[in-house]
């Protein structure tokens, strides 16, 4: 529910919510929050750049290049990368208080009313837990730094 709200905020009330978000996901489970951060820098950083530099608008005053940011690209930016750190906190807050046994009911209860439009919810849920089961087990091998496609058949 969230992450639906979180794409109808802007402003103050997304900046209230990132604030409550992260310090909650900081607080209950900060090694492994920080861990993702860290992981996702490089594309929270290229999304912030990304609006900055393409989004047209007014230029940043006193900037002294031929390519600068525009001030509304910097805001779309710093909004996106909100969101997604929102996300990002969430997921860690899901994923501290669950298991992965929780996580697949609790799926597969939200799916369940696609079965009225064909959807083969059991298949769907048994193949995403075998999924997350092997990727679960790769990442706990030794040899994972060789990563290549002999390991996946």
């Amino acid at each position: 529910m969230i992450l639906l709200l979180i794409n109808y905020l802007s402003g103050l009330w997304l900046g209230v919510i990132f604030c409550l978000v992260l310090i909650a996901a900081g607080t209950i489970h900060f090694k492994n929050f920080f861990k993702l951060i860290k992981r996702m820098r490089w594309l929270l950083l290229s999304i912030l750049l990304i609006y900055a530099f393409t989004t047209p608008g007014e230029y940043v005053p006193n900037i002294p290049a031929v390519i600068t940011p525009t001030i509304e690209g910097l805001e779309h930016g710093v909004l996106q990368v909100m969101r997604l750190m929102v996300a990002l906190a969430a997921l860690t807050l899901l994923y501290a208080g669950t298991s992965a046994t929780q996580l697949i009911l609790g799926l597969y209860l939200l799916l369940m009313p696609l079965k009225y439009l064909g959807v083969n919810v059991e298949r769907f849920v048994v193949r995403l837990s075998l999924t997350l089961q092997y990727v679960e087990d790769f990442a706990m091998r030794d040899d994972r730094k060789k990563l290549n496609f002999e390991q996946f058949k």
